[in-house]
């Protein structure tokens, strides 16, 4: 890694910026000095300092020129050129083609400037029309009209009262959400309640349930009897509870009894009544 790479903090590729041709101005400037800085009136300024800015010294590119690449004090002609060594000769042509070079360089670095002096006066111009044509806005008739003002927000109240119909909706509403979380709460619990009663089918609550099952699995042996429905891969068992899912939803039941709705329509009479239309059809068509 060369010293190059070093001073661009260790990356290749990124290049400098590029400097400026010109390290004094070509052309007077005007400083337009900041109100918020400086020395007060009533404080001094430091020993060697100064209240207003320095203008730094205008520099032509004539001047530059003539200091930096100024002309040769003899020009030869070209029979004396041609008396002359060849390198000789070649010193001579390098330095004038090297002065032409520095020549149109300043040159054309002057119309850049120039050019981007303008671009600048363009935006300045154009953002001073758009500041005076905001300061300038008239407002039209219509959305004077029609749009309110502070003073009209300020007269009534802020938030517009409900209506005694809003309000009556509005209790309505709640009661209807509140009744139903309530029916959603109390049929969950019923679900709840009766798979817990299906399921207390396979409970072994007496004494006489316990021996005939250690009776059972004594008999046929732990293996044969974990090696049947209870024990079950973890895939088995997830298709078979997705399965036992899908028939209850289609069905109806709940761990393979009745489900809610089923003992809904019982205690409601309607399975009572559709089993009577049901016979009576049957007998109707067997006349």
């Amino acid at each position: 890694m060369g010293k190059n790479v070093i001073k661009h903090g260790g990356k290749s590729g990124i290049l400098p910026p590029a400097r400026e041709i010109f390290k004094q101005p070509i052309k007077p400037i005007a400083i337009k000095k900041n109100p918020n800085t400086g020395y007060a009136s009533n404080i001094p300024h430091p020993r060697g300092s100064t209240r207003e800015a320095i203008v730094p010294k205008v520099v032509t590119i004539e001047e530059k020129i003539s200091k930096t690449a100024p002309e040769p004090k003899k020009i030869y002609s070209n029979a004396e050129l041609s008396k002359l060594s060849a390198d000789q000769q070649w010193k001579i042509k390098n330095s004038k083609l090297r002065r032409d070079y520095l020549k149109e360089s300043y040159y054309q670095e002057e119309k850049n400037l120039e050019h981007k002096e303008k671009i600048q006066h363009l935006k300045e111009s154009k953002a001073k029309e758009e500041a005076a044509a905001a300061s300038h806005y008239e407002v039209s008739e219509a959305f004077r009209l029609t749009l309110p003002s502070m003073e009209q927000f300020l007269e009534g109240p802020i938030v517009r009262q409900r209506t005694k119909e809003e309000k009556r909706l509005l209790q309505l509403k709640r009661e209807h959400n509140r009744l139903q979380r309530e029916l959603a709460i109390k049929e969950q619990k019923a679900s709840d309640l009766l798979r817990l009663c299906s399921s207390a089918k396979n409970f072994i609550v007496t004494e006489e349930e316990l021996e005939r099952k250690v009776e059972e699995l004594y008999r046929t042996g732990p293996k044969a009897y974990f090696n049947g429905s209870n024990m079950n891969s973890f895939e088995d068992q997830q298709a078979l509870d997705i399965e036992k899912t899908v028939q209850e939803k289609l069905f109806g039941t709940v761990n393979e009894g009745p489900g809610i709705s089923t003992i809904e329509d019982i205690l409601s009479g309607e399975t009572e009544k559709l089993k009577n239309a049901v016979e009576e059809k049957v007998k109707q068509n067997d006349k």
